[in-house]
């Protein structure tokens, strides 16, 4: 690919912080670094490399007893002052399964923590995860169609949550079990299946009436109802409604 820019398949999440904009009008800016911007860089980079350095791990033991390919695909991130991106990626199409279902579980998983962890800081987040091609080039740039999809779901969200683009999770399903087939000792592959997707099926909160109803994939996480609660009391407005709707997720868990 010319000009630097190399094409990939893979999942690509993109998570958002609620109400930064007012947080930068209130805040002095280096608080807002550090207290924001610098934790969740943190903690999202420390979470995704607990998950590769046990992922390769993982894959080295398992090829040393003759279980499996070693095949572990890592997970990446990006940054953009309150915009986080987090991928896997893949340039051998003709191995996806090695490139789809299990990055998503280590993903699921980071993302449904990273939630938790956030809110104990009363900061919510919103966002989405797609799956498909995507380009990647100098400066952290990131381009495709799977992108843009999962950008416009994240704006249509009426809570604090991540959701996925319909119809991502499919392939994934459907390569895994292929993969499974291959094997008649099933207990060969299971360990491999780490660790299980944090996933559930949630009527998603939106701002247009027109997709009010339409069910979809979301990480199950645990708010926590009291921080909540404390966060209602003092919002107003787009912010107080997003809230709401994550404490009627709560009690519907």
């Amino acid at each position: 690919m010319d000009k630097g820019f190399d094409e990939y398949v893979g999942y690509v999440a993109i998570i958002d912080i609620l109400g930064f904009t007012e947080m930068m009008q209130t805040k002095d800016n280096r608080w807002v670094y550090e207290n924001i911007v610098l934790w969740s860089r943190e903690t999202l980079r420390q979470l995704i490399k607990q998950y590769n350095e046990e992922g390769k791990s993982c894959d080295e033991e398992n090829y040393d007893s003759g279980s499996w390919e070693a095949e572990h695909t890592p997970l990446y991130s990006m940054f953009f002052a309150d915009t986080f991106v987090l991928y896997s990626n893949s340039d051998d199409c003709s191995r996806i399964w090695s490139s789809s279902e299990f990055p998503f579980c280590g993903l699921s998983n980071i993302l449904s923590t990273f939630l938790e962890l956030a809110l104990k800081r009363e900061l919510l987040l919103r966002g989405a995860i797609t799956y498909g091609r995507f380009l990647l080039g100098p400066h952290s740039t990131i381009i495709g169609r799977c992108v843009a999809e999962a950008h416009q779901l994240a704006l249509r969200q009426n809570w604090c949550g991540i959701a996925l683009c319909n119809g991502s999770i499919e392939l994934p399903k459907r390569t895994f079990t292929e993969y499974v087939s291959r094997y008649q000792d099933r207990s060969k592959v299971a360990p491999f299946f780490y660790p299980t997707p944090k996933l559930i099926s949630y009527r998603l909160p939106q701002k247009e009436v027109e997709y009010s109803s339409d069910m979809y994939w979301v990480i199950d996480w645990k708010p926590d109802r009291d921080i909540l609660l404390s966060l209602s009391s003092r919002a107003s407005g787009a912010v107080l409604e997003k809230i709401q709707n994550t404490l009627k997720f709560a009690d519907n868990l």
